[in-house]
């Protein structure tokens, strides 16, 4: 199996020409989101950062969760629909 990284992304070809898209496994993008909650509930125990600050970091980490998620799948649907070869061809 043949795998190009690009701009953190693995694109990763099957044998048969099939093309298979991730970003992260989704148990490496669950754990990072899970792991980076925690650390900013640690933060806000300790006292480190207040009730504002808090919450506009939870949003963020949830934001890029739900935008990865977003992005894995709608790279999913387009290598079903686009061969990979002709993927590579667009302009």
């Amino acid at each position: 199996m043949n795998t190009v990284k690009r701009k953190k992304k693995v694109f990763s070809v099957a044998q048969h020409g099939k093309m298979q898209w991730s970003v992260l496994a989704k148990h490496d993008q669950k754990e990072i989101f899970n792991n980076t909650v925690k650390y900013i509930v640690k933060l806000r125990r300790d006292g480190v950062i207040d009730n504002d600050k808090f919450e506009g970091l939870v949003r963020q980490a949830t934001t890029f969760f739900v935008e990865n998620e977003i992005s894995d799948r709608f790279d999913q649907m387009l290598a079903d629909i686009i061969p990979y070869e002709r993927f590579l061809n667009l302009p």
